[in-house]
């Protein structure tokens, strides 16, 4: 979640062009079950999360994270405290919109292959 966090924070403007997430329980792209919105467990994913929380492999791995979170998420004076909450609060309130974004471009995906199919066969 902290790479994930970094670069949508340092490329908010081009995220678009920059990144699409995917998840491997969505349908394929060429069913008709696929959905555009979230469903509530993908929303769960970011808005319950919580960096003290998240469990890791090996201990040094959580210290490592947290000390980086602590620096380049927190404010000069209290870095210390104020990196998760910012951290935190930028996975719960932004991360959630970037997903559906994401997940609203892959449900369009076939739709926009086939047309830019058609024009390359018929010229459009």
């Amino acid at each position: 979640m902290y790479e994930l966090a970094t670069f949508c924070n340092l490329n908010e403007q081009e995220l678009d062009k920059k990144l699409i997430l995917l998840s491997i329980a969505w349908p394929s792209v060429s069913s008709p079950l696929k959905q555009k919105s979230l469903d509530a467990d993908e929303e769960r994913w970011f808005t319950d999360f919580d960096c003290l929380e998240v469990r890791v492999s090996k201990p040094e791995d959580r210290a490592t994270v947290l000390e980086a979170i602590r620096l380049k998420w927190g404010s000069p004076d209290e870095k210390f405290l104020d990196g998760e909450d910012q951290f935190n609060e930028f996975v719960r309130r932004k991360l959630p919109a970037i997903f559906r974004r994401s997940k609203q471009r892959y449900s369009g995906q076939l739709s926009r292959t086939m047309g830019e199919a058609f024009e390359l066969a018929f010229g459009g």
